[in-house]
């Protein structure tokens, strides 16, 4: 006969007890008495209430703001927009959040109602460098929802690595130079010569455009100029044609393509994009799609197809309806910011945009 084992917990729990139970609860061939396990769900839910009062006690402002630093995104702001001091913006913020005393759990998130004093010191002190809006609430929005206490609703829209389709090459690539799962996705869609914006070239041309920018733009992060540099090294030097095309343009629409793809191919088809863009946008761009909401399986290509600028300044910018809207004005705002007008806008054009497509 075989031996089954069996524990004797009595009631009410003690820590040890649910810590015991804890490794067994979700196993079906472990039997647990009904009693005991509501007694597991309880201690639970006790415990939780107790984690959620004791979660924000954290005033490490340093590390916040290390953790925004951590993706290089707001950097990208500093040239071509004036003074914008990158240095100085990130003490006044650091400075700003001590004198409110915004508190942090453990990886330096926060509830939504400190959030929305964040966003609100982060445009005073935007509003020094930047008349225009487009900057200001994107790197509000950023560093806002970096902030955020993300929990099970604020879950990732990126899928694991293992169920993101990556050519061998591109997995290939991406071990050699250890690069993250964004990065290795990045060079996945450059690997694809079937869909560039540079319609003149050759394939054995796009295929060594690739190369170089996998190489020294998305692996080495080289400039967009010292990359045009090494695309004229390789030139052939008889070919007149290819001399004379304005290299900086095309690469920076060619960047652009790819990098707004990937940001598409990161996330499910039923999520949500928005177009933004910066001042100089083309009327065309401007009239059909800045400031649009569109789901991932419905988004427009960029650099947009009836752009008539040299380089396309569009971006599609990860959207989530369920936080976020678009007001009268045509600015991205965070719902808490304004709850009443979030609702008008996502009745208008989420529920019934979605309930059109299935009449």
């Amino acid at each position: 006969m075989k031996r089954v084992k069996t524990y004797s917990i009595s009631l009410p729990l003690n820590e040890n007890d649910y810590n015991f139970l804890s490794k067994y609860i979700d196993n079906p061939e472990v039997g647990i008495d009904d009693e005991i396990k509501k007694a597991y769900v309880s201690y639970k839910s006790k415990l939780n209430e107790i984690y959620e009062n004791k979660i924000f006690d954290h005033d490490d402002y340093p590390k916040f703001i290390k953790k925004l630093k951590e993706k290089q995104f707001i950097e990208q702001f500093e040239n071509g927009f004036g003074d914008f001091n990158i240095n100085k913006f990130y003490s006044s913020l650091e400075k700003h959040l001590r004198k409110e005393k915004i508190l942090f759990d453990k990886n330096y998130d926060t509830t939504e109602e400190q959030a929305k004093i964040i966003g609100h010191i982060v445009e005073k002190i935007l509003k020094k460098y930047f008349n225009d809006d487009n900057p200001r609430w994107l790197i509000r929005a950023y560093i806002v929802g970096r902030a955020i206490y993300s929990k099970e609703k604020y879950k990732s829209a990126i899928p694991p690595i293992t169920k993101l389709p990556l050519s061998n090459e591109a997995k290939k690539i991406a071990k050699i130079n250890s690069l993250p799962l964004e990065v290795a996705k990045r060079i996945d869609v450059a690997l694809d010569y079937s869909n560039t914006t540079i319609k003149c070239l050759n394939n054995e041309q796009l295929k060594n455009l690739r190369k170089i920018i996998i190489d020294e733009n998305i692996i080495k992060g080289q400039s967009v100029y010292k990359v045009v540099n090494k695309i004229r090294e390789i030139l052939p030097r008889g070919d007149v044609f290819l001399l004379n095309i304005d290299w900086h343009s095309a690469l920076c629409n060619e960047l652009n393509y790819i990098a707004n793809r990937t940001r598409l191919e990161l996330r499910p088809s039923n999520s949500y994009i928005v177009c933004v863009s910066f001042q100089g946008c083309c009327d065309d761009c401007s009239k059909d799609i800045v400031g649009r909401v569109f789901k991932i399986s419905e988004a427009p290509q960029i650099p947009y197809e009836k752009c008539c600028a040299d380089i396309c300044l569009c971006n599609l910018i990860p959207f989530n309806p369920e936080y976020q809207y678009i007001s009268l004005d045509g600015q991205t705002k965070l719902k808490v910011e304004n709850e009443k007008e979030w609702e008008i806008w996502y009745q208008k054009n989420i529920v019934l945009s979605d309930a059109t497509k299935f009449i």
